[in-house]
């Protein structure tokens, strides 16, 4: 790998790897505060729906108290003016009854004695335009509706005699009757109450409506119960009540609604489903939501509240959503109180949150992703100008090893490869300078060395001159042999210089090889190549030393010659005088 990718790959990881764990932790915390931020929300929806709840719980719960104050209060009242009239009794006249149980509508025909408060008696009377004594006058002082019964059998049933209770075809609701027992087997705790001599307060089912109300029995002068006062109001008739419930507004479409345990809407948003029948009703994945929210209703205790989770589909809306209602039992009133909405309108806020969230991400994403952009590109710019820098250097010392010392290093910078260039400049500049300075020396030696080499020429050719003369005086007398041999001693040791030169020429060449070779080594190491100088020097100076014996023995072998050539001319001299 080069330095170049090393230094690339060493940045972008030490600026990718945190970028990297940087983003990580943020998505984790991200994460994790979407995951925090949905249990809250949901718990403070679910909080919400269950105070909303709670709320008109204890509303009703307190509504109830007034009712039942009130119609308890105006009981007391009809009461009054009930003993005002006179006592209850029965005359001696008999009436025949069409009796038509107000549960189930069975028909009973029965003759009962005539009904009696003081001296009047009580007529049939279904229109409304004709006043029935007592319970028209205290509609009209108290509001509400008040009965007069009269007891049926000695099991209680009680026949209404009286009353402004009205059925659907507004005429009164006379010739009904509450049974003792009601359908389902179970004593009905009005009749209960009453035949036991107490009054009954709280909610009771009048005709075809729940009320709150308040029934006491009427006794004759005997202390027989023959009959029973009611007053009471309808439960819806507070409208206020559901005034409230109807204009409480949960997200962007949720609502409140109330229904009973038969799955019966008692109320609807805005009231338009008043009275309708959704125990059937079915969601979108095929939950029998009514019906099990019903049953799990008669489970709760006081105040208490549960939750169910559905999906639901209006018919306007492109696709199922999923839908939470929270809901609680007011068992006094038989009313189911449920508040829901759809979970994206619950959970807009953190919707949001989410949104923000991932919005974060994706920035930081981006910025990492640029971040780590911009760094692979300084660092490859970075490592590439470091990377030539260093390339420069490498040729330029290559060039050096080739005995090129003419390259220089150009300086573009401020730092320390700028003072590494420099300073590679300034030895390149003083190799050159000593190497300059070895080729003056290479060319001192080699015009020394012809000088001795034209020496050594002169001396042979001495040498050669001096042979032929010892030859031709040798061939004069015999007498001059001793001389003749000490000549040729001179001789021989001339020769022997001869060859001492010869021997000092080829010790000069190798000494040319020897710097040569100094040359070759200095381009590479400038201490060898100062010691290779030092050397070269003492070789020098030994040739000179050399050159000068050669010098004083070619001097004695000359003097030796004219000596020789003397004490030839001697016996030359010599030999004619014998001659003559």
């Amino acid at each position: 790998m080069t330095i170049k990718s090393k230094l690339v790959s060493v940045g972008v990881a030490f600026t990718t790897v945190p970028l990297i764990l940087f983003a990580l932790i943020v998505y984790y915390q991200n994460t994790k505060i979407e995951e925090i931020t949905y249990v809250e929300v949901k718990n403070q929806a679910l909080s919400d729906l269950n105070h909303i709840v709670i709320g008109i719980y204890n509303m009703i719960s307190s509504q109830q108290e007034i009712l039942e104050k009130n119609v308890d209060a105006n009981l007391n009242v009809a009461h009054d003016l009930l003993n005002l009239l006179g006592k209850v009794s029965f005359s001696d006249q008999k009436i025949q009854w069409e009796a038509k149980n107000q549960f189930n509508g069975d028909i009973v025909n029965i003759t009962l004695p005539q009904f009696k408060i003081g001296s009047s008696c009580i007529e049939k009377n279904w229109g409304l335009n004709k006043e029935t004594i007592l319970v028209d006058h205290i509609t009209k002082l108290l509001g509400g509706t008040c009965t007069i019964f009269q007891v049926m059998d000695k099991s209680g049933d009680m026949l209404r005699v009286a009353t402004n209770i009205q059925d659907k075809n507004a005429k009164r609701t006379i010739s009904t009757y509450i049974p003792a027992i009601n359908p389902d087997g179970k004593p009905n705790p009005v009749i209960s109450t009453v035949m036991k001599g107490k009054r009954y307060t709280g909610r009771a089912f009048v005709i075809d409506a729940w009320y709150i109300a308040a029934y006491e029995p009427l006794y004759d002068n005997n202390k027989n119960i023959i009959g029973m006062l009611y007053f009471g109001v309808k439960e819806e008739s507070a409208a206020s009540i559901r005034k409230q419930i109807m204009d409480i507004l949960i997200g962007q479409t949720g609502y409140v609604f109330v229904i009973d345990s038969q799955g019966k809407y008692l109320i609807s948003q805005n009231g338009k489903r008043d009275g309708e029948p959704i125990w059937e009703a079915k969601s979108s994945d095929g939950k029998y939501f009514i019906q099990e929210m019903i049953s799990t209703a008669h489970k709760l205790k006081d105040r208490q509240t549960a939750e169910i989770r559905y999906l639901w589909k209006n018919p306007k809306d492109p696709k199922p959503r999923m839908k939470i209602v929270t809901f609680s039992y007011y068992a006094q009133w038989d009313w189911i109180i449920g508040a829901g909405s759809y979970e994206n309108e619950v959970f807009s806020s953190l919707e949001k949150i989410s949104t923000l969230s991932r919005k974060t991400n994706f920035i930081m994403l981006g910025i990492s992703a640029l971040f780590i952009l911009v760094s692979v590109i300084f660092y490859i710019m970075f490592s590439t100008s470091i990377s030539n820098s260093i390339k420069n250097v490498m040729n330029l010392a290559s060039a050096m090893a080739n005995g090129d010392m003419t390259q220089r290093l150009q300086i573009r910078s401020n730092d320390e490869i700028a003072d590494m260039s420099k300073s590679l400049n300034k030895t390149c500049e003083q190799l050159s300078s000593v190497i300059g300075d070895i080729q003056k020396n290479s060319e001192t030696l080699a015009s020394s060395s012809e000088e001795v080499s034209a020496i050594s020429a002169e001396l042979a050719s001495s040498s050669e001159q001096m042979t032929s003369q010892a030859t031709t005086i040798t061939g004069a007398t015999e007498a001059m042999s001793a001389n003749i041999k000490t000549v040729d001693e001179a001789t021989n040791k001339m020769n022997q210089n001869v060859q001492t030169v010869s021997a000092a020429s080829t010790q000069i060449s190798q000494s040319m090889s020897t710097v040569a070779a100094a040359v070759e080594q200095s381009q590479a190491n400038v201490a060898s190549m100062a010691s290779a100088s030092e050397e070269m020097t003492s070789t020098i100076a030994e040739i000179a030393r050399n050159t000068e014996k050669a010098n004083e023995t070619t001097n004695n072998a000359v003097k030796s010659v004219e000596q020789a050539s003397k004490q030839v001319g001697e016996l030359a001299s010599a030999s004619q005088e014998i001659e003559q």
